[in-house]
């Protein structure tokens, strides 16, 4: 009985901290939804910790004027990738942990919007093909990813409505939300008051000026969270790790299970054929559709090569992609070795987040492909 009761109390405990702390930003989806729709050119969106950056897509999209020429979809790999890049019109609708539920719930916002944009760029990690690697994160678009699944669907979406609560509960327990937790309530020498998300007047360059930070977030820690009035993100320069730390982060990338790919064992077909399905559903949006593998660190992408399981599985996605592109006339740029774009070990922010060296020359491929 003790022991159920001190048990009981720890999980309380657990709950309560993670539950206030909010990590992930739960909280703050409204704020989120609301300052995306009312976010201007040359303003940026700031918060402490981490938000719903598909509420954040939402929101952008919904109040949009226009639509721009070239929309960019995929992970934070691509959610760099910035209007100065580009001569076109340009919206990054990158989300973290992007999956093909993502995807599909995009297209029924875009679609609703009747937004026909001329080029939109998928990134594709191989992640997204591994069939360990599930994400619950989509489920903020719940309406509209289950629009594109169903006609009629008010069961399905209860289902899921109480699928995604148990999710909230399951996460809430998590050893990585706590893990997170804890390590935020350090950074910030135990202030646990939540910093609502809010637009700023500047450039992300002039906001990452020290004198700057401290005028908006109150708690001086590494993880500060900045999306552009364009959608992409930057993290300011001071708050990077070490250079000896990213070569650290990169070598240890498959020994850490990063994205599951240690236990990777085979490409998600099912996945396959569902992305087949939506590039023929974008393609009736008259856009131009460019798949793309973006780039690792040299060394975690050497580290890939070497073991002969993933080498087999990444060779599989290559073919599989390919064959996609050829079956529905879709152009195709697989960059995953850094050496085709030539991307050197001091390009890179981690192991597979390039910085903005990279990031342009990546841009300049997308773009020669997509002349």
């Amino acid at each position: 009985m003790i022991f159920c009761m001190a048990l009981a109390g720890s999980l309380l405990l657990i709950i309560s901290m993670n539950a206030k702390i909010d990590i992930a930003g739960t909280k703050t989806q409204g704020i989120v939804l609301k300052l995306a729709a009312q976010q201007i050119p040359n303003q940026i969106l700031v918060s402490d910790r981490a938000f719903d950056q598909r509420l954040w897509v939402k929101g952008r999209l919904q109040s949009a004027s226009t639509c721009p020429k070239l929309m960019i979809m995929g992970s934070s790999t691509v959610g760099g990738l910035k209007q100065t890049f580009f001569l076109q019109s340009m919206l990054n609708m990158w989300f973290s942990g992007a999956s093909i539920e993502d995807l599909e719930a995009l297209y029924v916002l875009l679609e609703k919007k009747q937004c026909t944009p001329e080029n939109i760029v998928i990134g594709l990690d191989p992640w997204f093909l591994n069939k360990n690697q599930k994400s619950e994160r989509w489920q903020s678009l719940l309406d509209e990813y289950t629009e594109y699944q169903y006609e009629h669907r008010s069961f399905l979406q209860q289902w899921l409505w109480m699928k995604k609560k148990w999710i909230r509960f399951k996460d809430l327990l998590s050893y990585v939300t706590t893990k997170e937790t804890l390590r935020y309530v350090i950074q910030s020498n135990g202030v646990t008051q939540i910093q609502v998300p809010r637009l700023v007047n500047m450039r992300i360059s002039d906001f990452c000026e020290p004198d700057q930070i401290n005028r908006f977030v109150d708690n001086d820690i590494k993880d500060i969270y900045i999306r552009d009035y364009d959608g992409h993100f930057e993290n300011c320069q001071q708050h990077l790790p070490s250079p000896e730390e990213k070569l650290q982060i990169a070598e240890s990338y498959l020994a850490r299970n990063m994205h599951q790919m240690s236990n990777w064992n085979e490409l998600d077909r099912d996945v396959i054929k569902r992305l087949k399905k939506l590039v023929q559903k974008y393609k009736n949006l008259t856009a131009n559709i460019l798949l793309v593998r973006p780039p690792y660190h040299p060394e975690t992408y050497q580290i890939l090569q070497s073991d002969p399981k993933i080498a087999q599985l990444l060779d599989q996605m290559d073919q599989a992609l390919k064959q996609l592109s050829d079956d529905e006339n879709v152009k195709y740029l697989s960059i995953i070795n850094p050496a085709y774009v030539n991307c050197e070990q001091t390009e890179f922010n981690d192991s597979h987040h390039s910085n903005d060296q990279c990031l342009q020359k990546m841009a300049e491929q997308v773009v020669r492909i997509l002349q």
